[in-house]
Order: C-alpha cells, then structure tokens, then sequence
C-alpha cells in the first residue's frame, strides 16, 4: 500500500478513514504489517503534514497507534494520557486536529487491563494521580452495579469510559459538534484487546 498523497488525504472520506484504520489493524494482527521507508516519508512531508485521523489514546507501552493500526509517520496524530482522559489541552489539540488540519476521523481508543481505570477501582489516589482517578470515577459510579458483576471489572470501566468521553468531548467542543455535524469528521470509540492486539468498534458518537 503506497503512501497517500496530499491530495488525496485532502479528498479522502471519513469513513474510507475507518476502513484504512481497520485494514491495517488486521494486518497487525496476522503479522502481516506492511514494511515502510520512514525516512523516505519523513522526507516527503517535511514541509507539510495531514495526518487523516485523530487517536486518543492511553500511554500504555503495549498501545502505540500507528502499530497497531499498522500507519506511517505522517499518518495519525497521537493524543496520548493515562486513561485517555480528557482536559483542555487535549480538547484544544483535538480541536487543532479538526479544524487547522482537517482529519477526517477521531477516534477514543481504550483498552483492555489499564492501568489508570484499575486505580480508580482500587481507590488508587496518591500524589497527582487523584486528578486522574477523579476524572473516570464518576463512570465507574455511573455504571458501578453493572461493572462490579462482571468477571473484568477494569475492561467493562474502561469501555464506559471511552463512551462518556467521547461524549464529554461531544458535549464541550463546539468545533467537533459543526464538523460531525457538516459530516466532515466521524467521532469513533473503540477497545483494544492487549493479549490478541485486536482493536473492536463501539460506537459511533454522532449525537447526544
């Protein structure tokens, strides 16, 4: 698969975007990842970058996105915390993403045994990292009946709270809401599973 164009990332839909992502998460998965010349690409765009989507994900080590959905320098923008929260640095690097560079696809990327989301569950708040659990521990009182039932607490928390963040960021950028509204963006939230490195759609956030 050659590199795109700028050109042809200025033209591409959001959801050719989707279906690239996902193309290449398969191919992580069955081993098959594409072999890149990242100096020849780095080359290619160093005077001007589009990147066609926006993933926020966790920093977890065993969760870098242009891994596992088997991208190229140049490709994705990374917005990367712990428990893939957001703040208003986040909302204004997603907005930057959106709006200045056009990216045709946001996604909020969770996964499977996360650090963050078992220390919210075990009440983990030591130094800085109460501002953390904060921000997920009104999902997990949202849903607490629901997660405490199942055998993986921690993966069904993490799944709630990529949906209410995706719908936090919905709800608290006007600049999300007229592009999804304008269908210029798709707004996506997904799970990835850190034993088989398979990344599984949730839902598309589209309205409240």
């Amino acid at each position: 698969m050659k590199t795109l164009t700028i050109e042809e990332r200025k033209s591409i839909s959001p959801q050719l975007v989707l279906e690239l992502l996902m193309k290449g998460n398969q191919r992580f998965i069955n081993n098959l990842s594409l072999n890149k010349d990242h100096l020849k690409i780095l080359s290619e765009f160093s005077n001007e970058q589009k990147p066609v989507a926006l993933i926020l994900s966790c920093i977890d080590s065993r969760a870098p996105v242009e891994i596992i959905f088997d991208q190229g320098i140049g490709d994705l923008f990374s917005a990367r915390v712990a428990g893939n929260v957001l703040n208003e640095d986040i909302i204004a690097s997603i907005e930057f993403a959106v709006k200045m560079v056009e990216v045709k696809l946001v996604m909020v990327l969770g996964h499977t045994n996360c650090g963050a989301v078992s220390a919210c569950i075990n009440q983990i708040k030591d130094g800085h990292l109460k501002y953390l659990v904060n921000k997920i521990e009104p999902v997990y009182l949202k849903y607490k009946s629901e997660i405490d039932s199942e055998n993986k607490p921690v993966d069904k928390l993490a799944e709630y709270n990529v949906l209410e963040v995706a719908y936090e960021l919905f709800n608290r950028s006007d600049v999300i809401r007229n592009f999804l509204e304008q269908k210029k963006i798709k707004l996506i939230t997904a799970m990835y599973q850190l034993d088989t490195g398979k990344v599984s759609l949730i839902k598309e956030i589209d309205t409240v």
